[in-house]
């Protein structure tokens, strides 16, 4: 009889169970891989952005923070208090104005535009009435035989020309509220009153440094209370396009009346509605309101495209201004880390603005791509903006102390409480540089943030 043949036998069982180590370990690799693989594709080694928003989400919610758009609808105005409520304003929701006034002031005709006659510019700067008047006169809107006639007088000639009547705006004004029909269910919904409101108020400012030159100084305050309460109207909708407007308003205001201290044109009375009216604005706690705004569209925008609730193919231009240019090239794990740096940057700016002290052990977080640029110029023009409000608040009370008293004064405390209640801070919550250098002239200084700002008001 054979013998088995053992050594055979055993080198058999020896192969076998190399093959069958083999492929366990080749199984365990490949699971290995495939989870590292799930890892990277929902939150990487440590990491779920998904989990992570959620705890940022909870930390600012928990801070009293609104992240929704829902959070952010102001409250209802009743139609006899809403400004935009007027028949004014009737059509305007669908960008089809009816009122003449709405469809002159964006489309005046004979190749004209509002914002073309406000950038005809004099060699100092600024608006000049000459350059309008003579861009009015090519455009057959003054007759040629009126060489003789100011400036002032030849522009308002040429606006009856056109047919800007603002008494339906003046009747509307006096509703006391605002609140345009946003549809604030769209992700980034329109806003086409905007540019009708900006619009009026540019065709005012030309209409009130024509009252001015003129000599109709009544109605030339008039105008630039009309340009103030315009920007009022959009002070709570939390947009930062609704800023830019309100901001482009008060800033025009302001400097007409700048125009008209200069001028010696400004009654006591005068003076002292717009001392009222420029110390009311807080232009800070508004651009916080609108980022806050902003956050809440861009979260809801990239909510609605990882659910698939909205999968647009383009993004919006408005998330790209906040989360970077290169959105459609971003998978799932990356736009919601994006999501994340931009809630952080953008709270870091909201307190700041707001001067709320950051919670202690807040980790640093990169802010998507553009969002540093783009906030800081914000943010410093809104400084700027609001230390010019209150260096007008502060200079109409000096013209009023010069006309009570034929002099300014030695110190602006000396203004409290006679002329004012209570001395307006510069934007940037720094004091007053106050000087007088000679006889009827004064400077007022603020410093902004960065040392190399510097915003004077001198009157000469």
């Amino acid at each position: 009889m054979d013998r088995p043949n053992f050594r055979s036998a055993s080198r058999q069982r020896r192969n076998r169970s190399g093959r069958f180590a083999w492929f366990v370990v080749a199984g365990g690799t490949l699971s290995a891989l495939a989870l590292v693989a799930y890892g990277l594709l929902h939150g990487g080694a440590g990491q779920n952005p998904d989990q992570d928003w959620l705890t940022v989400r909870e930390q600012l919610h928990a801070r009293g923070e609104p992240l929704s758009t829902a959070e952010i609808t102001p409250a209802a105005v009743p139609d006899a208090e809403n400004f935009f409520a007027d028949e004014l304003f009737a059509g305007l929701a669908g960008d089809q104005p009816t009122a003449p006034l709405l469809q002159r002031a964006i489309n005046p005709g004979r190749g004209l535009s509002v914002s073309a006659l406000l950038s005809s510019t004099s060699q100092s700067g600024g608006a000049s009435l000459d350059a309008i008047g003579v861009t009015m006169l090519n455009a057959g809107l003054v007759r040629k035989q009126t060489e003789f006639l100011l400036a002032g007088d030849r522009v308002r000639a040429g606006l009856r020309t056109l047919g800007l009547d603002f008494a339906p705006l003046i009747a509307a004004a006096d509703r006391p509220r605002a609140r345009f029909p946003i549809d604030y269910t769209r992700i980034y919904p329109p806003l086409p009153h905007l540019r009708y409101v900006q619009a009026l108020g540019d065709w005012l400012a030309i209409h009130a440094m024509a009252a001015l030159s003129s000599g109709d100084h009544e109605g030339a305050a008039v105008d630039l209370l009309l340009i103030i309460r315009l920007a009022d109207s959009v002070r709570d909708e939390p947009f930062l396009a609704s800023l830019q407007t309100r901001r482009h308003l008060l800033a025009l205001a302001s400097g007409c009346v700048r125009v008209g201290i200069a001028w010696d044109a400004w009654s006591d009375e005068q003076l002292t509605r717009f001392t009222e009216a420029f110390s009311q604005p807080r232009l800070l706690a508004d651009l916080a309101r609108a980022l806050r705004g902003e956050r809440a569209q861009l979260n809801a925008a990239v909510d609605a495209s990882l659910t698939k609730k909205d999968p647009a193919a383009t993004p919006p231009p408005e998330l790209t201004r906040w989360l970077g240019p290169d959105l459609a090239q971003l998978d799932p794990r990356a736009l919601r880390a994006r999501q994340i740096a931009a809630n952080t940057a953008l709270q870091a700016d909201i307190d700041r603005l707001t001067g709320t002290p950051a919670p202690e052990n807040t980790p640093p977080t990169p802010a998507p791509p553009g969002l540093p640029p783009l906030l800081a110029s914000e943010i410093r023009l809104t400084l700027q903006i609001q230390t010019y409000l209150a260096q007008a608040a502060v200079a109409c009370a000096l013209e009023r102390h010069r006309l009570l008293h034929g002099t300014y004064p030695e110190k602006l405390s000396d203004l409290v409480p006679a002329l004012l209640e209570s001395l307006p801070e510069p934007g940037t919550g720094s004091a007053w540089e106050y000087t007088r250098p000679a006889g009827d002239t004064f400077q007022l200084t603020a410093p902004g943030w960065d040392p190399a700002d510097r915003w004077t008001w001198s009157r000469r």
